[in-house]
C-alpha cells in the first residue's frame, strides 16, 4: 500500500509527527521487557508456512497436541468471493508475503495435528487430513476432508479434535462430507467418530454444519458447537456416546442463540453468544434435560454497548470468576473494538477493560482503568485465556502488523507488531507479558491458542499468515502470591536477561491532582529506587487502511486490516515508553498534561531490575477524581485505594 498525494501543509505536519514518534522508538525498545520467560519451540508452520494458524491445542498424556488451519487468509478470501462473486477478494498475493494459488481449488488444505514431546523437545506430525474428495467445481481436483482443526478437548481418557471443512464455499459437498470429530487414545491412531450432525437449527432456520469450534466437558458429558460458516457462530450440541457404535448429537441451545464459545463455571455451562443486531451475550444452562435446555440470560445487549461489541470470542475461569472477552465487527468503528468483563458466582458482572457506559444496573467503568483492547486500538480480539503460573493470561489478535508496508507509519508502529499478552493476579491490575509476541512479532499477529501442562508451564500458539504458525513455551515460575492485600505479582517473574531479586511494583495508580499526575505504587522489598515510565497517546492522521472485509451478517475475518483496497482514517495509537524520573519514594509527580499511561520498574542494589508494574491510566480531575478514583470511574475498591494513597502523600507531593 502507498499513501496517496495530500496537500503539502497537511503532509508536512503528518511527516513531522511521525518522525518525532519514530525518534522515540529506541526508548520504547529499551523499556520493552518480557516479565515471563518464553522461548519459541516451533516456527514456520512446523516446516510448512501453509499451516498458518495453531488453531487448537491440548495437553494429553504428557504431550502437547496442536491442530493447524491451512492457508487461512486464502480461505477467508475464497469464502468472501463465494458470497460476493464480483468483489474479487481472492488473489494470488492478498498481502505482502502471502501467496495463494491462482485457483482456490488448488490450495493444499490438508489440516494437520502435531505432537510435542517435552522430554526430547521434538515435534512429530501425527495426523494429516486426506485429500480424497472429488471437487464438483473443478473436475479432476480433490478436496481435503478437514481444512483445519479448530477445537480440542480431553474426555474420558481420549483426545477429541473438531474439524472444519471447505463446504461453505463448495456447498455441493455438505451432504456427503459433513465435518468430522476425530479421537485418539494414544496420539498415534486417529479415528473419526461414527456419525456427524447433518443439520442444525439456527436463527436462519435449518442449516448444514461445516465445522466445529468450541468443545467442553460438563457433568461428564461432551459438548461441541457446530457452525454453518467459517466465522464460527453456531449451536451447542451434546454428543452422547461419542465413541460408541451410534453417537448421537442433540442440540441443547435454542435456535435464536448464535453461540461462539462455552465454559463450565459455577456448576453450569455458560454460553458466549454474538449478534450483529443486538450485540454479544452470556447465558447459562444446566444442559441436562431433553432435546433442548432452558438458558438463562446473564449479559445481553452487548453489555450495554449494543452491536458495537458484537460477539464473545474467549472465556476463562480465574479465582472463582468467569472472564469473558468480546469483540466488535464493523459497526461504525474504524477498527473492531474489544472489551473484557467478568461474572461472579451470583451472576453479577463488572467491566474489567473497555469503555465506560451507563446500563440498567448503573454506571459501568473498567475496574482496571484500561480502555478497549487494554488501551491498544489494534487489539481486535481478546482471543484466548489461560491460567499460567497462577496468573490469568489474556492473549490478543493485534492487527497492527498489516500496516508494516505503509511508509513511515510501518516503522513508527514496529514495536507494536505481534500479539499482546496481559497478565493479572487479581483481575484489577494488569501487566504486559509481551507486546511483540515475545520479540518475534513482525508476523505473529495472534495468540490463537493457549494451554498449560501439569507443571504449570504454558504454551501459546500463534496465527501467522506469512511465515506459518509458531508455538512459544513459558517458564514454570509462580507469578502470583497471596498477601494480606490480596494476590500480588511475585519476584519469581523473570526477565529476558534473567531473574530479578525484586518483584514488580504492585498496584500502581495514576491520580490527577492540581499539581499534576501523581503516580504511586506499593513498595517492592529489596528495591532501592524506582523508575517511572510514561507512554503518551499518539494521533496518526489520514492513515491508509485496507478496505473492510466482511462475511454475510457483517462478521469480520480474523485479520481485519488485510485487504487490497484502501480507505483512510485517524488512529490513536500507544506511544513508546520513556522514562520520566527516578525516586526512592513510592510516588512521583508528573507535571506534564495530556493523556498518558504509566508503569513503574523496581531497581535493586544489585542485579537486574524488575519487570514493569501494571499499566496505570490517570482518571478524571477535580471532584470527579475524588469520587471515582483511578481509571475514570472505577468501582469502590479502586476508589478506596486511591483515597488511602491521597491521605498519605498527595499534599506532600503537590507541595514539592
Amino acid at each position: 500500500m502507498t499513501m496517496a498525494d495530500a496537500p503539502v501543509r497537511t503532509g508536512m505536519r503528518l511527516l513531522a509527527a511521525l518522525m518525532a514518534c519514530a525518534l522515540l522508538l529506541p526508548a520504547a525498545r529499551a523499556a520493552a521487557q518480557h516479565p515471563v520467560a518464553a522461548s519459541r519451540i516451533a516456527a514456520t508452520g512446523f516446516g510448512d508456512q501453509r499451516n498458518s494458524y495453531a488453531w487448537s491445542m491440548a495437553w494429553f498424556k504428557g504431550k502437547l497436541y496442536v491442530g493447524t488451519a491451512r492457508q487461512m487468509l486464502c480461505v477467508e478470501n475464497a469464502t468472501i468471493d463465494f458470497y460476493y462473486p464480483g468483489l474479487g477478494m481472492y488473489g494470488t498475493n492478498p498481502t505482502s508475503g502471502v501467496f495463494c494459488p491462482p485457483s482456490p481449488y488448488d490450495m493444499d488444505l490438508r489440516g494437520e495435528i502435531w505432537e510435542y514431546t517435552p522430554g526430547t523437545r521434538t515435534w512429530r506430525r501425527v495426523f494429516q487430513s486426506p485429500a480424497d474428495i472429488p471437487n464438483p467445481r473443478a473436475p479432476g481436483k480433490l478436496v481435503a476432508r478437514d481444512i483445519g482443526f479448530r477445537g480440542m478437548v480431553v474426555y474420558r481418557g481420549r483426545l477429541y479434535v473438531g474439524g472444519v471443512t471447505a463446504n461453505e464455499y463448495i456447498p455441493e459437498l455438505v451432504d456427503r462430507y459433513p465435518p468430522r470429530i476425530l479421537s485418539t487414545t494414544d496420539g498415534r491412531r486417529w479415528t473419526p467418530i461414527r456419525s456427524s450432525p447433518r443439520s442444525i437449527n439456527t436463527f436462519k432456520g435449518a442449516q448444514k454444519p461445516i465445522g466445529f469450534r468450541a468443545m467442553a466437558v460438563y457433568r461428564d458429558r461432551l459438548y461441541v458447537t457446530a457452525s454453518a460458516g467459517l466465522t464460527g457462530d453456531g449451536v451447542v450440541l451434546r454428543v452422547n456416546d461419542p465413541d460408541g457404535r451410534r453417537p448421537m448429537f442433540r442440540q441443547i441451545s435454542p435456535p435464536g442463540l448464535q453461540v461462539f464459545e462455552m465454559q463450565t463455571y459455577n456448576d453450569h455451562l455458560y454460553l458466549g453468544t454474538g449478534s450483529d443486531q443486538t450485540g454479544y451475550g452470556v447465558y447459562r444452562t444446566k444442559a441436562d434435560r431433553g432435546a433442548s435446555s432452558r438458558v438463562v440470560p446473564i449479559v445481553t445487549g452487548g453489555a450495554g454497548r449494543g452491536r458495537q461489541i458484537t460477539s464473545v470470542v474467549a472465556m476463562g475461569v480465574y479465582r472463582n470468576r468467569l472472564y469473558v472477552g468480546a469483540s466488535g465487527w464493523y459497526t461504525g468503528a474504524l477498527l473492531p473494538e474489544s472489551e473484557l468483563i467478568r461474572i461472579n458466582d451470583r451472576d453479577r458482572w463488572e467491566l474489567v477493560a473497555g469503555a465506560t457506559r451507563v446500563t440498567d444496573d448503573g454506571r459501568k467503568s473498567p475496574i482496571s482503568g484500561l480502555s478497549d483492547g487494554f488501551g491498544n486500538i489494534f487489539n481486535t480480539h481478546f482471543w484466548r485465556m489461560q491460567v499460567i503460573g497462577g496468573a490469568l493470561m489474556v492473549g490478543t489478535n493485534d492487527s497492527s502488523w498489516a500496516l508494516r508496508d505503509v511508509p513511515i507509519i510501518g516503522d513508527t508502529l514496529r514495536s507494536e507488531f505481534g500479539f499482546d499478552v496481559y497478565g493479572t493476579c487479581d483481575g484489577r491490575f494488569w501487566w504486559p507479558v509481551t507486546k511483540d509476541a515475545f520479540g518475534d512479532g513482525r508476523f505473529n499477529f495472534g495468540a490463537r491458542t493457549m494451554e498449560v501442562n501439569s507443571r504449570g508451564r504454558g504454551f501459546i500458539g500463534s496465527a501467522n499468515h506469512v511465515q506459518g504458525a509458531a508455538v512459544f513455551r513459558t517458564g514454570v515460575a509462580p507469578l502470583c502470591a497471596q498477601t494480606a492485600n490480596g494476590a500480588r505479582a511475585t519476584a519469581a517473574a523473570t526477565l529476558d536477561r534473567g531473574p530479578s531479586p525484586v518483584a514488580r511494583p504492585a498496584r500502581a495508580l495514576a491520580d490527577r491532582h492540581r499539581c499534576g499526575t501523581v503516580v504511586s505504587w506499593d513498595r517492592s522489598p529489596g528495591a532501592v529506587r524506582y523508575r517511572v515510565l510514561r507512554a503518551d497517546e499518539r494521533r496518526l492522521r489520514n492513515v491508509p487502511l485496507p478496505e473492510r472485509r466482511v462475511l454475510p451478517g457483517g462478521e469480520v475475518p480474523d485479520d481485519p486490516l488485510s485487504g487490497p483496497r484502501t480507505r483512510r482514517g485517524d488512529l490513536t495509537v500507544p506511544g513508546p515508553w520513556r522514562g520520566i524520573g527516578t525516586t526512592n519514594r513510592s510516588w512521583l509527580v508528573d507535571r506534564r498534561g495530556g493523556a498518558a499511561r504509566y508503569q513503574v520498574i523496581a531497581v535493586p542494589r544489585r542485579g537486574p531490575a524488575s519487570a514493569p508494574s501494571n499499566t496505570a491510566v490517570a482518571g478524571p480531575t477535580g471532584r470527579a477524581a475524588r469520587a471515582e478514583g483511578n481509571g475514570g470511574g472505577s468501582p469502590a475498591a479502586m476508589a478506596s485505594l486511591a483515597r488511602e494513597r491521597r491521605a498519605r502523600y498527595a499534599e506532600a507531593a503537590c507541595r514539592r
